[in-house]
């Protein structure tokens, strides 16, 4: 049965991308949604709250490539489920896949930038998991 993403963690530099993430899951029902600028912020997140349905990371920023990120989850053996959303080039695209791989992370592959929200649902559903719309939501009243 599917699962839905309620609360996900965003990793990127870009604050415009972090902006556009952020309406575009909050859109489409994500009720709890945390941001990054990069994987040292993003591994604070996960020591204080480890229960996140879906990491999105970027690859390229200016203070990281995204391997501190992979190396925590893999020393803490988190199994949240890991996409990443990049311009990378193919030759890296490959390497962060064999590294996510060899790390036995939950790796969803990765989808270019620009993202397209149906390229990241279709992901997203071939995992097994939902966003939740907002009409899904039960409100008590």
């Amino acid at each position: 049965m599917p699962a839905p993403v309620c609360r996900v963690l965003t990793v990127d530099d870009d604050p415009i991308f972090q902006e556009l993430i952020k309406a575009l899951l909050k859109k489409n029902g994500v009720a709890d949604l945390y941001q990054a600028g990069n994987d040292a912020e993003a591994i604070v997140f996960l020591n204080e709250q480890s229960d996140f349905d879906l990491i999105i990371s970027d690859l390229l920023m200016p203070q990281s490539d995204g391997a501190p990120l992979f190396r925590y989850m893999k020393d803490s053996s988190c199994q949240t489920p890991l996409l990443v959303v990049s311009s990378a080039l193919t030759p890296t695209v490959a390497a962060v896949e064999a590294l996510a791989t060899s790390y036995n992370l939950n790796f969803m592959g990765v989808l270019p930038k620009p993202l397209r929200f149906k390229e990241l649902e279709n992901i997203i559903s071939a995992a097994g998991l939902y966003f939740p719309k907002p009409t899904d939501s039960v409100v008590a009243g």
